[in-house]
């Protein structure tokens, strides 16, 4: 068999079917996308996450007490420990696009970020052989779960690196 034969026996990607669900895809991200990028920033804990990675900026360092708390107590905890030196990283990321770009960047920053991790989430299930409908349908309920919760907080680079180390393990393994 040739590869012309292979061509005009295999599905053919100028189908109008193909087309509109390809069609539905983007729309439906392009959705995703513009919804993300209308809404401000919300998320309280955002404020003092931007304030930390100013401070390990300025000063090279991590914070050893929390330098924008005057109530809380000097006894460490697993909690304080991992919220004072476990987001560095994103915050310090945080800061530098904020001094860039101001409140704008941030929005661009989480809109990119969540539509990746939302793409990574229906390739995924794409992969497992659900049909578009159902995977858009899937990604759509993540989309409306994630509006609420996520915000501008650190666990934005832990759910965009998490899930694509998931989609890389997967390549790795041949699957």
């Amino acid at each position: 068999m040739s590869g012309k034969e292979l061509i005009i026996e295999g599905p053919r990607r100028n189908n109008p079917i193909n087309i509109l669900r390809t069609l539905a895809v983007f729309v439906l991200f392009l959705f995703f996308l513009i919804s993300f990028l209308q809404r401000n920033v919300y998320n309280n804990d955002f404020w003092w996450h931007l304030a930390t990675g100013k401070y390990i900026t300025e000063n090279r360092a991590l914070p050893q007490n929390d330098p924008f708390s005057y109530t809380s107590s000097e006894t460490q905890s697993t909690r304080r420990t991992t919220v004072l030196k476990g987001y560095w990283l994103a915050q310090v990321f945080f800061y530098k696009v904020y001094s860039l770009w101001e409140e704008q960047g941030i929005i661009f920053l989480r809109a990119l970020l969540m539509l990746m991790f939302l793409f990574f989430i229906f390739l995924t299930i794409k992969k497992q052989g659900a049909s578009d409908l159902l995977a858009l349908l899937l990604v759509a309920g993540v989309f409306i779960f994630s509006r609420g919760s996520v915000g501008e907080r650190p666990q934005l680079f832990t759910f965009f690196f998490l899930f694509r180390g998931h989609v890389s393990a997967g390549r790795l393994q041949g699957n």
